[in-house]
């Protein structure tokens, strides 16, 4: 595991997407998008309000406003998008609990 800070990485954040359109196309165009955005580091899909939820990574607020105003808000298949910065990482892993009571 690599620490953030010693390659750069100074702002960590989730953005809440809301899609403008449900449709195949608009999914796979958005998904394609995504694929090549090295500041994403994880995109999932969701029930609720939003539709998928991005954790993103960058080098400072700069970047991640020009990430999200000119990458991400820019794409025609999104509506809306809802960010929140990460201010401490209190607990992150990758484990899976493999023991099940």
């Amino acid at each position: 595991m690599l620490d953030p800070q010693s390659v750069g990485i100074g702002l960590m954040a989730y953005v809440l997407i809301t899609m403008k359109s449900h449709s195949p196309d608009a999914a796979d165009a958005f998904r394609a998008r995504i694929l090549a955005l090295d500041e994403v580091l994880e995109c999932q899909k969701l029930t609720g309000e939003a539709d998928l939820i991005l954790k993103v990574a960058t080098h400072d607020l700069a970047s991640f406003n020009q990430l999200l105003s000119q990458r991400i808000l820019s794409a025609p298949e999104v509506a809306t998008a809802r960010s929140s910065i990460i201010l401490e990482d209190v607990k992150s892993t990758t484990a899976l609990p493999i023991r099940h009571p």
